[in-house]
């Protein structure tokens, strides 16, 4: 138990650090449980929780069920899944252009949540050499993006003496985009429409049973292909953990991630530290 909460301060630590660094930083927080059916099939169902924006905003909850199927035991697995997603979108800053293409000023939507429904198929490869396990996961993802909506605050005109500018009753402060101050004209309701993405994502990992220790460490690196843009690269994922076998029904999960992203929904970099439990039947 001593290792566990040295492993679980080590992986704080460095999370804490690259974090002080960053942009943004998390806590990502889930629970599985696993039934086996056979020695080939495991049925799972899986709960998730993120608190980012510097721990201060839940940015996303999930629920899954899937269900596994060993097809070469010890080499090959086939997996399938259903997620319900609600997910936080954040403030969006969009420059407004006339019919000309000369910029008026500035739209600014108010961050919003958004339910998703995900199906995934995927296929991961195993090989072991020594005490050292390679494998990689190829996984199919659709993602249908239900309908909402949000507020949008219009800036238009530009405020030449910004010192003694006051807002009208009614009218928000101006934006100030580094340079220029613009004034708040109106706000209107922007319409989300729903839609649907198709991703292929890719991972390659590496892991080590260390003999004697209930410690599996291991370190990740994926990439999400959005297939609706010409397979264009728009999330790059690092892990490093480790799975803590507290006997053979319950175990724990501890790592650091580093995601890059530049899809809609998810812009920049974030660190974040992960929790995870599992129970298995």
């Amino acid at each position: 138990m001593k290792k566990l909460w040295l492993l679980s301060f080590l992986f704080a630590a460095v999370a804490l650090t690259a974090a002080a660094q960053s942009a943004d930083y998390g806590l990502w927080t889930g629970a599985e449980v696993d039934w086996k059916l056979s020695k080939r099939v495991t049925l799972n169902s899986a709960v998730e929780s993120r608190l980012e924006q510097k721990l201060k905003k839940d940015t996303r909850w999930s629920f899954s069920v899937g269900a596994d199927w060993k097809i070469v035991p010890k080499f090959l697995k086939a997996g399938i899944g259903l997620m319900y997603i609600n997910s936080y979108n954040p403030q969006e800053v969009k420059v407004n252009y006339n019919n000309s293409g000369v910029m008026k000023g500035y739209n600014i939507d108010e961050g919003f949540n958004r339910d998703r429904f995900r199906a995934y198929t995927d296929l991961t490869a195993k090989y072991g050499v020594g005490r050292f396990t390679f494998s990689l996961r190829e996984r199919y993802q659709y993602t249908h993006n239900f309908a909402t909506s949000t507020t949008r605050h219009r800036y238009r005109n530009v405020v030449s003496d910004p010192d003694n500018y006051t807002p009208a009753p009614g009218e928000l402060p101006p934006y100030f985009d580094g340079t220029t101050y613009y004034a708040h004209s109106g706000d209107a309701t922007n319409d989300k429409e729903h839609g649907n993405k198709h991703c292929l994502r890719q991972r390659f990992a590496v892991s080590y049973n260390i003999k004697g220790v209930p410690l599996e460490p291991s370190v990740s690196f994926e990439i999400t292909h959005n297939l609706s843009k010409a397979f264009s690269i728009e999330k790059r994922r690092w892990r490093i953990g480790t799975d803590y076998d507290i006997d053979k029904q319950n175990s724990l999960t501890f790592g650091y991630v580093y995601n890059n992203s530049s899809d809609d929904d998810e812009v920049g970099d974030l660190h974040a530290l992960e929790v995870g439990y599992t129970f298995k039947f």
